[in-house]
């Protein structure tokens, strides 16, 4: 005999061990809401593509981290990969980021998909998540065809690219105590061998950022503040 997949999930929320939590009952949950509403309706809007593309890599997430956690099942080694934003122009993809034309039945899903994503945010150190932030973000490129972004006051083809202090702190909002208190696990110990693992990182922009506490003077005491992105590379060497 087979049970349905709420009853399921909620069987495996009450386990003493390895059970989940309700982050993933909401993600599975809002899952079974998009397959419902394509059955029964046509989905078009481009608000909608993201919100599934953010639904369905947490679940990506979701399922490859329990695979892991119980079954001991590394399967990062197929790189899954969904596919609704990565078919998309780059015109769309844009549009997709920074436009909404979605509409009637749809336009309530997207709206629902929205409502529970901010109930239930994003947080890189949680084993189970609702959905994931998808941005879009612009990287250096050799490529003629690319889209220059100005780095320095000496290019004046260049787009001129800002980011204020408030930028800089959604970015980068962890000091080093909350670093650490983020990295408690079992085995996780502020010692040499997490000095070792973080001090590289630091060097890479996409997890650590040097601020000066007085951005008017180059001799004044720095701080370090990092993205919840570089605890995906700590966590890899700890169980």
């Amino acid at each position: 005999m087979t049970i349905g997949v709420l009853p399921g999930a909620n069987i495996v929320r009450q386990y003493a061990q390895d059970s989940i939590d309700d982050h993933a009952i909401e993600n599975i949950s809002l899952l079974m809401e998009i397959r419902d509403n394509a059955i029964h309706f046509h989905n078009v809007g481009r608000d909608l593509h993201k919100r599934v593309q953010e639904v369905g890599a947490a679940a990506l997430r979701n399922f490859a981290f329990a695979a892991r956690k119980w079954f001991d099942c590394d399967l990062s080694q197929y790189q899954f990969a969904l596919m609704p934003v990565a078919f998309e122009t780059p015109a769309g993809v844009i549009q997709t980021v920074f436009g909404d034309d979605t509409k009637g039945a749809a336009g309530k899903l997207a709206k629902l998909l929205a409502d529970q994503e901010r109930k239930f945010p994003f947080e890189a150190a949680k084993p189970f998540n609702v959905g994931v932030e998808v941005e879009l973000r612009f990287v250096r490129n050799s490529n003629a065809q690319a889209m220059p972004v100005i780095v320095s006051p000496n290019d004046p083809n260049a787009i001129r690219v800002t980011l204020s202090e408030e930028d800089m702190l959604k970015r980068y909002p962890w000091d080093y105590r909350t670093l650490c208190k983020a990295l408690r696990t079992p085995d996780f110990k502020e010692n040499e061998r997490f000095h070792k693992l973080r001090r590289p990182l630091e060097d890479d922009p996409r997890f650590c950022r040097v601020r000066l506490l007085d951005p008017r003077n180059k001799k004044s005491s720095k701080q370090r503040f990092y993205s919840p992105a570089i605890l995906d590379e700590i966590v890899k060497h700890y169980v």
